[in-house]
């Protein structure tokens, strides 16, 4: 009892000093960016774009909306920790810039009663960093370094089909591959990723797929195929969006399905904080 008593204590205290963290993240990402009133999407603005990408936009209904500079999303789902591993609960909450490309990640996974990992995932001035504790106090991860700010931008690209504004600009560059596909380029501080949008008939990113940093152990990031299939849609603040996918490393033993989410609520410029 006493143990169990001390654990929830540490815990509460780690866990105050993680979300004050995230907090400070939070708040560095969103400084200048709090515009409310943003040029709208035109035919114009997409008229040069990949055909199966201009059918997506259209898809997407974004024609006549404001462009997007913040975002926060609400997501659930659950993790495993290794191929064949056991479904973990996940509750996630995420914020992005756009002006200056970035995200905020937090997560919990409730391992067993009183046991929790939470991690932030961040991206910021081209800085990526995966940082994950165990009852908020314990490090079990803390990666960064060049192969992670690669990784952690590639994640951004691949993120912005909730916010596809922000595909349509200088920031993306697009290559046409056949009527079901396109490469998307984008660089930022230097560094540049690139990835292919698959499409389904009706216009809708089906997958995600790329070549990206995955963690082999001993913080060493190893360049791995990575996919992100999208299984459902759903109308968020007007926009058809997709609200159910997993992210898939692509092994030589096989495929590791590692995560699945849900999008549960999408905020718009001027986000609410926390």
């Amino acid at each position: 009892g006493a143990l169990l008593v001390i654990t929830a204590i540490a815990a509460g205290i780690g866990n105050l000093s993680f979300n004050r963290t995230f907090k400070s993240k939070v708040e560095r990402l969103l400084k200048n960016h709090q515009q409310t009133k943003n040029a709208k999407i035109t035919e114009a603005d997409i008229k040069d774009l990949p055909a199966p990408v201009q059918k997506y936009l259209h898809y997407t209904g974004i024609i006549g909306k404001e462009r997007v500079a913040t975002v926060r999303l609400r997501q659930k789902g659950a993790m495993r920790l290794k191929p064949g591993g056991k479904w973990i609960p996940l509750e996630a909450e995420e914020y992005y810039a756009v002006d200056n490309p970035g995200f905020v990640w937090r997560g919990q996974l409730a391992m067993a009663p009183l046991l929790t990992v939470s991690a932030h995932d961040i991206y910021l001035d081209g800085t990526g960093n995966m940082h994950i504790k165990l009852l908020s106090v314990i490090t079990l991860v803390d990666a960064k370094g060049k192969e992670m700010d690669e990784a952690s931008l590639m994640r951004y690209l691949n993120e912005m089909i909730w916010f596809p504004s922000a595909l349509v600009g200088d920031k993306v560059k697009w290559e046409p591959i056949d009527e079901h596909s396109a490469r998307a380029t984008m660089t930022d501080h230097g560094i540049t990723v690139s990835a292919v949008f698959y499409f389904d008939d009706e216009g809708r990113v089906i997958n995600f797929v790329a070549e990206r940093g995955r963690d082999a152990g001993g913080g060493k990031l190893v360049k791995t195929k990575w996919s992100t299939p999208l299984t459902s849609y759903k109308t968020f603040k007007g926009l058809r969006l997709p609200n159910k996918g997993n992210a898939v490393w692509h092994l030589e033993s096989g495929e590791y399905s590692y995560i699945e989410l849900e999008i549960t609520d999408v905020e718009y410029n001027n986000p609410t904080l926390y």
